[in-house]
């Protein structure tokens, strides 16, 4: 087994993990006395200790990583795999949990914590990001760890490594819609100051000109974010509805939009729109579509 490096570094990713533990559970102590140390118990001949670097009143506590784990034959440096780990397994024996779902839970904890580390190492600029007043599409793609308080704040199941660079903000990509055109007996909504046709055909217009000879009175077009269209192809219905030839496939067309810190709303710059889309993707804990209730809230606030 390779032991991890004992120099102190910091970890922003493991600090939200324990952030999150020290936050829900009370298993816990700080020492009294400086160096500074959180000792989580593992059982009786087991611990795991952390060097705080910064006890925080909002709870936003930094550590210094290896931690270690203390046993009744010595002291050992461990890396967040086994810390995390260690500590999943405690609160399953703790709280009768079963074990698939333990191993889920500690899948997306080390995919988050990998994919918060390769953000960071993509982001040769993220250092600078405070040095300067940030606009709004470098602001929103600046939040590069997540929730302060979660285990697994960049979780994004089933995206694999590829489509995180090309879909989530952490990366800074920019990328163009997905177009269909869709027969009108498809399509339903609302929409506030214009209609639903008229709304469409100026975003499409706007965004996509290139597009508009597949417009017609039947015919409408509409966008997508590109992920989810591919998603969408791929279910049955859909599928049904193309070979009826109520839906066409149009691709990647049109201005380039980028992800903001939700990942599925998308802004440009240069569009009078701003869009939030339907994104069949697991990300922090929840698949992010939206319902029909949603979305009648926000016409309501606009």
């Amino acid at each position: 087994m390779t032991l991890p490096s004992e120099k102190p570094a910091t970890d922003v990713a493991a600090q939200c993990f324990l952030n999150a533990l020290i936050r829900e559970t009370t298993d816990w102590k700080l020492t009294e006395y400086p160096p500074d140390e959180l000792i989580i118990p593992l059982d009786e001949q087991k611990s795991l200790h952390f060097r705080v670097a910064y006890f925080s009143p909002t709870q936003h506590h930094r550590f210094a990583f290896p931690a270690r784990l203390v046993t009744a034959s010595g002291s050992y440096p461990v890396d967040f795999t086994t810390l995390s780990r260690l500590i999943i397994d405690k609160l399953r024996h703790q709280l009768f949990l079963p074990v698939p779902l333990c191993e889920t839970f500690h899948q997306r904890v080390l995919e988050s914590h990998a994919h918060t580390q390769q953000a960071i190492d993509a982001r040769h600029d993220w250092t600078a990001l405070r040095e300067k007043a940030l606009n709004f599409g470098e602001a929103e793609q600046a939040l590069l760890t997540g929730h302060a308080f979660h285990p697994a704040p960049k979780s994004h199941e089933p995206f694999n490594r590829r489509e995180a660079e090309r879909y989530l903000p952490d990366m800074a990509p920019h990328f163009p819609l997905r177009w269909f055109s869709v027969d009108k007996t498809q399509i339903a909504g609302e929409s506030l100051h214009l209609n639903l046709q008229q709304r469409l055909t100026r975003f499409a217009a706007e965004n996509a000109p290139q597009l508009l000879n597949e417009l017609s009175d039947n015919q409408w077009l509409f966008p997508l974010h590109p992920w989810q269209g591919e998603y969408l192809l791929q279910q049955g219905w859909c599928q049904a509805l193309v070979a009826k030839g109520l839906i066409k496939d149009l691709g990647e067309a049109g201005t380039s939009w980028l992800p903001t810190t939700s990942s599925r709303s998308l802004y440009c710059a240069t569009s009078r729109d701003m869009i939030k889309f339907s994104l069949s993707v697991r990300l922090t804990n929840s698949i992010r579509t939206l319902s029909v209730t949603e979305v009648k809230s926000g016409m309501r606030l606009a």
